[in-house]
């Protein structure tokens, strides 16, 4: 048998609004998760729940 196929989305940098080289289904779950733009080069850390993408707020060091 076959599994049921799912929903799989490119996560889009939260920075310049680029595809990303990472890919999700939906039900992945992402905790501080060092998100790599290849466009602009930006590293951020994200979380991500049932397609929704939250910017970890990092402190001062």
């Amino acid at each position: 048998m076959s599994e049921p196929s799912r929903k799989e989305f490119w996560l889009l940098c939260p920075v310049c609004g680029g595809k990303t080289r990472t890919r999700v289904q939906e039900d992945t779950l992402l905790v501080h998760f060092p998100l790599f733009c290849p466009k602009c080069r930006a590293v951020t850390r994200i979380n991500y729940r049932k397609e929704h993408m939250v910017l970890c707020e990092e402190p001062d060091a």
